[in-house]
């Protein structure tokens, strides 16, 4: 399973919200994030969600 996948994963346990804080405690790099965002699969709402 890719980051991505797992925090896709991880998002959708949680309501559709993920945190920074969510993806340091499961060892994935925060830049996944950043990439994911600027990719379009998710949307930045506020700093670390």
């Amino acid at each position: 399973m890719s980051y991505n996948d797992i925090i896709k994963l991880l998002a959708s346990k949680n309501n559709g919200i993920i945190t920074s804080q969510m993806l340091v405690s499961e060892g994935i790099p925060s830049i996944y994030l950043t990439r994911m965002v600027k990719l379009g699969d998710l949307e930045k709402i506020d700093r670390g969600i």
